[in-house]
């Protein structure tokens, strides 16, 4: 036992002895490391300060794939069938949707929706739509606005009219004698005046 012991009391301080004679020596290569690990980290920094690119919608697409889409307003369907694209105004800027797109919900502003029967032949159909919701699941596309007129369909009067009443609503609040929703007043507003700029493009 006595033996066992001083060998492993010896081994510890030869261990104690070389640490202690390879410190010098080890400081260099410590400071090496530690040099380096500072450029790995700006390296990290650098390629996470990239502000990304903005997505840009492909111009061809090569996966035909359809998928189910509905556009749904209160009285109804506006449009309920397959395609290859559908193109939203979210409240932070358009949003294109095709087949196997991850599940998604947004908030829709007053605007354009296009649905792409065929994107490469420009074959689509473009609604004026109102504010609402827009959902993706299970390879399927439903939006869900509180109006929704094809663009060939725009009746210029109504959208006027549309118009006038809601600016017309929107400076009783002004003045304190509605307690209408400003909000939905101003989509009002612009669903009106889309509708009549998507009657132009018509």
């Amino acid at each position: 036992m006595c033996p066992s012991r001083r060998s492993t009391w010896s081994g510890r301080s030869r261990t104690r002895s070389r640490r202690d004679g390879d410190s010098p020596a080890s400081r260099p290569s410590r400071s090496r490391r530690s040099s380096s690990r500072p450029r790995a980290r700006r390296s990290r920094r650098t390629h996470a300060s990239r502000s990304p690119s903005p997505p840009a919608f492909p111009s061809s697409v090569t996966d035909r794939k359809k998928f189910d889409v509905s556009l749904v307003t209160p009285d109804g369907p506006a449009y309920e069938g397959e395609a290859e694209v559908i193109v939203v105004p979210g409240a932070a800027g358009d949003i294109g949707v095709l087949a196997r797109h991850a599940p998604l919900i947004a908030t829709l502003k007053a605007g354009s929706t296009r649905v792409y029967l065929d994107w490469d032949a420009g074959d689509f159909k473009e609604f004026a739509t109102g504010p609402g919701f827009f959902q993706v699941q299970f390879d399927r596309a439903i939006a869900l606005v509180d109006d929704a007129v094809l663009a060939s369909e725009v009746d210029d009067e109504r959208a006027r009219r549309q118009l006038e009443e809601a600016q017309a609503e929107l400076e009783r609040v002004d003045r304190g004698e509605s307690s209408a929703d400003r909000w939905q007043l101003e989509q009002r507003i612009r669903h009106a005046e889309n509708q009549l700029t998507v009657s132009g493009r018509s």
